[in-house]
């Protein structure tokens, strides 16, 4: 008897994995913007977006706390280019008694 209740529990346990996997086969690729990524976040994203919309956002929410990205952040161009620079145009102030 407790070979058939392990048995039907891993029959379970298997069609809900599979079930799981084949959940959006049919989603399109997600156009992505990576311009100004690092490289490793840029290559996820687009591995991600490769697979759909749904895996984009669920990669782009369980990292959100370390890469600080939104779904928007990716999806759409970039309005201004990122500068290097840090929009500094000259050197700042060593000392607060420098402003007047």
């Amino acid at each position: 008897m407790k070979r058939n209740t392990i048995g039907c529990l891993a029959t379970a346990v298997l069609f809900t994995v599979a079930q799981a996997a084949l959940a959006n086969p049919g989603e399109k690729p997600v156009k992505v913007y990576v311009d100004g990524l690092p490289t490793h976040i840029a290559q996820e994203v687009q591995k991600h977006a490769a697979e759909g919309e749904t895996s984009l956002k669920r990669y782009l929410d369980r990292t959100h706390s370390l890469h600080r990205l939104r779904f928007e952040d990716v999806t759409q161009p970039r309005v201004q280019p990122v500068s290097n620079t840090g929009g500094l145009t000259r050197e700042p102030k060593k000392h607060a008694n420098d402003y007047k």
